[in-house]
Formats: structure tokens, sequence, C-alpha cells
């Protein structure tokens, strides 16, 4: 017999926001030695140097990134249709190590390993009781580049990195649905019989194997 509709509570994930924002950061980075020296010898042999630069995200690299929340957060209230919803701003951090291609006439000539800091700001719909502890943060896509102007002269290179951030806050919680409870459906799926190998054999005892009687 089907069971009625009626109401039932429920237990699930529920998104109080979900934000998706840019960051943006400008560095500029030293060549070390002796790749600087390097650099040098072909810039005065007359070789081209160009610069790349592969964000976090790409599939050749193997730094991590991460995307964490600075505490604290500021509290604070938003006017939304005339009435005051609890917001917060929040401080994200992003760590990610980006990979800075050096080539001369096309040839690769080094690579190196330059640690990057993004941070950025949101306001979030926070309301009490929630907190930190319910915002989570990823990193939707990255992108650098790598400008080489200032490498002849002042032997630095400027890196614009650019990291599309999604947070989301989200927390447990019940609600009161109708529905009815379900049932296990009936096993009417056929199965193909399993084939055995056709090595197998019965199972026989070795010789001289002593067998379990019942006492």
């Amino acid at each position: 017999m089907p069971h009625q509709m009626r109401e039932e509570c429920v237990r699930l994930p529920k998104i109080y926001d979900w934000v998706l924002t840019t960051s943006y950061s400008r560095s500029r980075l030293p060549v070390p030695e002796p790749f600087f020296t390097q650099l040098k010898n072909c810039l005065q042999s007359g070789m081209a140097i160009s610069v790349s630069c592969l964000p976090p995200d790409d599939p050749c690299t193997c730094a991590p990134i991460r995307c964490h929340l600075h505490a604290p957060l500021h509290r604070t209230f938003h006017i939304v249709g005339g009435q005051r919803v609890p917001i917060a701003v929040a401080r994200f951090i992003v760590e990610a190590t980006v990979s800075v291609l050096f080539f001369a006439d096309g040839d690769l000539l080094f690579e190196l390993p330059v640690p990057l800091a993004l941070e950025e700001q949101a306001a979030i719909s926070l309301p009490p009781p929630l907190d930190l502890e319910n915002i989570s943060c990823r990193i939707a896509a990255a992108e650098c580049r790598a400008d080489s102007a200032l490498l002849s002269q002042m032997g630095f290179i400027e890196i614009d990195a650019f990291a599309c951030l999604e947070m989301v806050v989200e927390a447990q919680a019940v609600l009161q649905v109708m529905g009815r409870h379900c049932t296990p459906r009936s096993d009417s799926i056929p199965v193909p019989p399993r084939k055995l190998p056709l090595s197998c054999t019965p199972f026989r005892l070795p010789p001289n194997c002593p067998r379990l009687t019942a006492p």
C-alpha cells in the first residue's frame, strides 16, 4: 500500500550566500644570479629574450594553490528592501606559486617558481550564529602575465596575477516538507549469468589433511 503524503522533517546543507569575485595583484621580481648573468650574455649576443607565465592551475605545474580566510570578520548591516540584513566583510588570502619561463630566440633557458599572495575583501551574507567555519573559498580560475620591459635595464620582471574566487556560506538546516516514505524497489533488473574461468576446479582437500569433526 503506498504511503500517504504528510509533513516530514529533513536536514540538508543550506546555502546562505554564494559570491564570485576577482582578485588582482602586480609584483616586481628580481631575477637571481646566475640566471641574470645568463640572460645578459644572451642579450649581448643579440638573442631575443621573451618571458611567459604559467598560472598556478595550469596542468603543467604541480605547485599548490589555496584560498583561506583571514580572521577576524567585520560584521555590519546592509539595507535591502528597507530591511537591515546582517553581513560580514571577509578578508581572503590566496597563496599560489606561478612558473615564469624565460626563452632566448624561442628556446627555453630556465624556469623560475614565483610565490604570490593575493588579498581580497568581500561582503557576504552571514546571519548569526554562522561564523568563519561556515565560509568556504576556492579558486575557480587563475591567470598570470609576465612583462620583461625592465629586464635589460634593472634585472626585474613584472608579474600580473588574476584569480577568480568562489565563496560559499553554508550550514546544516532542518526543513519541513511534504512527502511520503520511500520503499525499496523490487530486484527486477536482469543480471547476466556469471561465467567461471576455464581453470576453475572444485575445491578438494590435499592428501593427509585433517578434517574437523563435531565433538
